[in-house]
C-alpha cells in the first residue's frame, strides 16, 4: 500500500472536528487555547467550557522559531 504524504493530492479520509479535555479549572484551559488558537471559551452548559470559533482565519501551529523551508 502506498505511503500518503503530507503534501498527498487525495483526499482527506476524516477531519476532526472536536476535542474534549478534562481539566481543574476548565476557564483557564479555554483561555490558554483561545490565546494559542484564537476564538472566545463561553460556557453552554455548568462546568462544559467550549471555545467557540473566532471569525478571523486559522493560524497555523508552529514553533516560534521554525524555518519554512
Amino acid at each position: 500500500m502506498p505511503r500518503r504524504g503530507l503534501m498527498s493530492r487525495e483526499p482527506p479520509v476524516g477531519w476532526i472536528r472536536e476535542v474534549v479535555l478534562d481539566a481543574p479549572d476548565p476557564w483557564a484551559l479555554a483561555r490558554f487555547w483561545s490565546g494559542l488558537l484564537g476564538g472566545t471559551p463561553v460556557e453552554w452548559y455548568p462546568g462544559w467550557v467550549t471555545l467557540e470559533p473566532s471569525l478571523l482565519p486559522r493560524r497555523p501551529l508552529t514553533h516560534p522559531h521554525h524555518r519554512a523551508g
